[in-house]
């Protein structure tokens, strides 16, 4: 699995419980919704795009900031 396909797994596929996250400067409010937000707009960017390259690195450093502040993801599908 590449990093790519590990970083759309992880935002589409699990979800962080509902908190308010600050970082330096920046207050994310609902960390449930942000992660939600930032996932459709990876999803719905054209692959292989600039735009997509962008929300792609996005993604990866909101997966960061969640482990570096021991917030843990949650598998939201259902077997």
């Amino acid at each position: 699995m590449t990093t790519e396909q590990r970083i759309i797994e992880y935002m589409t596929n699990y979800e962080p419980h509902d908190a308010t996250l600050t970082d330096g400067c920046v207050t994310y409010h609902s960390t449930a919704r942000t992660h939600r937000s930032y996932a459709a707009q990876l999803i719905n960017a054209p692959e292989q795009s600039m735009v997509h390259r962008t929300y792609l690195n996005r993604c990866l450093n909101w997966l960061r900031l969640l482990k570096k502040n021991n917030i843990e993801l949650y598998n939201t599908i259902k077997n």
